[in-house]
Parts: C-alpha cells; sequence; structure tokens
C-alpha cells in the first residue's frame, strides 16, 4: 500500500492520511521524500498549496489545496477558528482532571535545532486537553488546539509534566530537564496533585 494515502480528491483539494516520519516539505535528507514529493511522483499531483501542517513525526489527516485560491480559502477558516483539529496522544502520566485549557505562550528556543518552548514574550497559545483513557503509567489523550503553533500540543503536554510516550524532543527526558533547570514562567503553577486526582468531575480547567 502506499504510504500516503490520498482519502479524498476534488478540482480545488486533496486530503490525504499522512504517515509519521514523513515531512510536509522537502528539506535536508528529506528532499526526495517529503509529502508534497512523495504525491507528485506517485500520485501525479503536482503544483499543490500548503493549507496547514503536521509536524513530521505526526501521522493524521491534511488538507492541500490545488490551487492558490482554494488553499488562503480553506486557509482562512483554519485562522479563523472555523476548522476545529483534534489530535490523540499517548502521554507519560495522567493530566489533570476534566477538560483543561492549557495557557502558556510559545516562543522560538533555536532556529538552527528548529526547537520551541515555553517564553513570557513568545505567542499566545492553547490546548484543550482531555484523557480518554489509562494504559499503566501512560494514558491516551485528546489534545484540541484553539491555536496553531509550531509544536503547540507537544509543549503543552510538556508543560503539563506529561510528555507523548515517544517525543524526541519534549519527550521524558527532556520534560525532566526543563522540571529541573529552568523556573515556570509568569507565575504560572503546574496542576496539583488534587487537581490531577481520580475525581473525574467533567469540569474546565485552565491551566496558566
Amino acid at each position: 500500500s502506499d504510504r500516503v494515502q490520498v482519502v479524498s480528491l476534488s478540482d480545488d483539494l486533496v486530503a490525504v492520511n499522512k504517515p509519521a516520519s514523513v515531512p510536509c516539505h522537502p528539506g535536508g535528507r528529506y528532499r526526495r521524500n517529503s509529502l508534497i514529493s512523495i504525491l507528485a511522483k506517485e500520485h501525479d499531483l503536482y503544483d499543490l498549496h500548503t493549507v496547514h501542517r503536521l509536524d513530521r513525526l505526526t501521522s493524521g489527516l491534511l488538507l492541500l489545496g490545488r490551487t492558490k485560491e482554494a488553499s488562503e480559502a480553506v486557509r482562512k477558516e483554519f485562522e479563523e477558528g472555523t476548522v476545529k483539529k483534534q489530535y490523540l496522544a499517548r502521554v507519560i502520566g495522567r493530566v489533570p482532571a476534566g477538560r483543561t485549557i492549557v495557557d502558556q505562550p510559545i516562543g522560538c528556543k533555536s532556529q538552527r535545532e528548529a526547537t520551541h518552548e515555553i517564553a513570557p514574550d513568545g505567542k499566545p497559545a492553547q490546548t484543550a486537553v482531555t484523557e480518554i483513557a489509562r494504559m499503566g503509567d501512560q494514558s491516551l489523550v485528546l489534545c484540541e488546539p484553539i491555536t496553531g503553533r509550531t509544536h503547540q500540543i507537544r509543549l503543552h503536554l510538556q508543560y503539563l509534566s506529561t510528555p507523548i510516550a515517544n517525543d524526541p524532543l519534549y519527550g521524558p527526558a527532556a520534560v525532566r530537564a526543563v522540571s529541573v533547570h529552568r523556573p515556570l514562567c509568569g507565575g504560572a503553577k503546574r496542576p496539583s496533585d488534587d487537581e490531577a486526582s481520580d475525581d473525574r468531575d467533567g469540569s474546565v480547567k485552565r491551566v496558566k
């Protein structure tokens, strides 16, 4: 089967199921193995326009415009928040009870290494996080980004001390480094043990 599956195709848009490890655009060692290159080579789809992006290690549904006009129209819907995005993540530990809104700004940490961080002077970023299931010392969580910053979900889960289990940048080892070497910004606090108790009351908490 194809590494990249075309889910839907119209005159204006193409929806694809992007597998993990495939970047959206050519670059470095992925110049011939990017999503754009694979769609051209294996599916005869050329001159596609980006509507939104997924991190290289993230799998899921991705929309691309077949015309500049279509891509700009759909991109505007993403920017205005009329398109809702949902992600599933397997994390270490447990998120707070109920629905948690993580409200922490994000800034670039290193352009050379393409890493970001929670930063007081960063761009506003909010993610809704809800636990779906528990698997031993890990959890399956639903993440709904309210804004769309680079590495937003990964950083906000790290901030809750529940990093994505196999995240090479912000995973378990990285979250320990953040806790030990850098204080929380802006007087913010992590959820207490009481907030992360077994009382799943369905309430909404905002973590700042």
